[in-house]
């Protein structure tokens, strides 16, 4: 067996301390003129990790240990090739929930089998028999959609996307109803928190989390989430923005305290993103709202030492910069002072605040895509 870590990250590890680590097998049995190797994809821990093991007349088994219920895919014999869409070939994969000892069966193909394992599983198959239905319709959308693709009959296309469109949010509905009727399930917690993944974590979804239960909120992901949550009431207005320290363009400390009197929009950016030409421009419309209002406009930059020296003054001149990227350990931990102010990826920047005087926040987490960000933070400055 084969284990390749994808992604190196710690971001779990004071979570993870005191979990209880579990182990688990999978053991398979397709049908026996199945051969050769079947991939197991799954993340751990916030880790994107990969096994592989050989399937001998059908046989082949896993072994490895979680701690929270691990959400996997089984791939028999994938094709890693580049193919178009109307020349692929459906995958032979099944996908689960690890959660403990599992059994994989089927006669044929991976596809076809029925898997077992413990609540978390059980759970699972529920939730999939309920998108059966949407399933099979959308598999015959597929098809249909293979030839129109080839011959890039866009036209013809679009009726089909729209019943797509229309069976998503089937699933949406089916979604919301689960999470609703199942409090204790860790599946219905990774599908809520699953749409949040990419979104900044706001204190009204304390709501939604505290319907789960103790147990579920008691995971190392329910711990994860609660400390999110907690941090972000501390994010909102009237509340004391985080302290840190930072290195400017002449590898000066600089600190937030540094600027007590003032007010400080605060900006964490990086230029590696879209769109960028619209986020400056309203950056700079801002700053020259905000120019003679006794405020600093503070940037924190997340890109490498190099290209920020050479593009900070040139792209904002008048700003105060600061540079972080040192404390990133990877694209989905990006370090002390950005968790602080609940940024835990760079799908969270551009991000920014606005500091008053006392240092505290002057409103809630502010939108900069708006063209109108600087006549609203006029009317806040003090």
């Amino acid at each position: 067996m084969k284990k390749i870590i994808i992604l190196s990250l710690i971001l779990f590890a004071i979570i993870s301390e005191g979990k209880a680590q579990h182990t688990y097998t999978i053991d398979g049995q397709l049908g026996s003129d199945k051969q050769g190797f079947i991939i197991l994809d799954y993340y751990k821990n916030g880790v994107y990790m990969r096994d592989s093991a050989q399937v001998h007349n059908g046989k082949f088994k896993f072994r490895g240990t979680y701690i929270d219920p691990i959400y996997a895919t089984l791939d028999l014999n994938p094709n890693h090739n580049y193919v178009t869409p109307d020349k692929v070939k459906p995958a032979d994969q099944a996908k689960f929930f690890i959660d403990g000892p599992m059994k994989v069966n089927s006669n044929s193909e991976l596809k076809e089998s029925s898997i077992k394992g413990g609540k978390t599983q059980a759970d699972y198959l529920v939730r999939d028999a309920s998108y059966k239905p949407l399933n099979a319709k959308l598999a015959i959308l597929s098809e249909e959609m293979r030839p129109l693709y080839k011959d890039k009959n866009v036209e013809a296309m679009k009726p089909i996307q729209a019943q797509i469109g229309e069976l998503l949010k089937q699933a949406q509905k089916i979604d919301s109803a689960f999470i609703h009727e199942h409090p204790d399930s860790y599946v219905a917690f990774d599908i809520w928190r699953s749409k949040h993944i990419k979104s900044t974590v706001k204190p009204e979804w304390s709501n939604e989390f505290d319907r789960f239960s103790k147990g579920i909120r008691s995971t190392q992901e329910g711990s994860l989430m609660a400390e999110k949550i907690a941090r972000a009431h501390q994010l909102v207005t009237n509340k004391t923005a985080p302290p840190f320290t930072l290195k400017d363009l002449s590898d000066k400390n600089v600190s937030l305290s540094d600027f007590k009197g003032k007010n400080v929009l605060l900006i964490f950016w990086f230029r590696q993103f879209i769109p960028f030409e619209t986020f400056s421009l309203y950056a700079r419309r801002t700053q020259k709202r905000l120019k003679d209002k006794n405020t600093v406009m503070l940037g924190i930059s997340y890109d490498d030492q190099e290209a920020w020296r050479g593009m900070a003054m040139s792209e904002f001149p008048g700003w105060i910069h600061l540079n972080a990227a040192k404390e990133k350990i990877s694209p989905t931990v990006m370090g002390p002072t950005a968790t602080a102010y609940g940024i835990y990826s760079y799908a969270h920047l551009p991000s920014a605040y606005f500091i008053g005087p006392d240092g505290k926040f002057l409103t809630d987490r502010i939108n900069l895509n708006d063209n109108e960000l600087g006549l609203k933070l006029e009317k806040l400055v003090k």
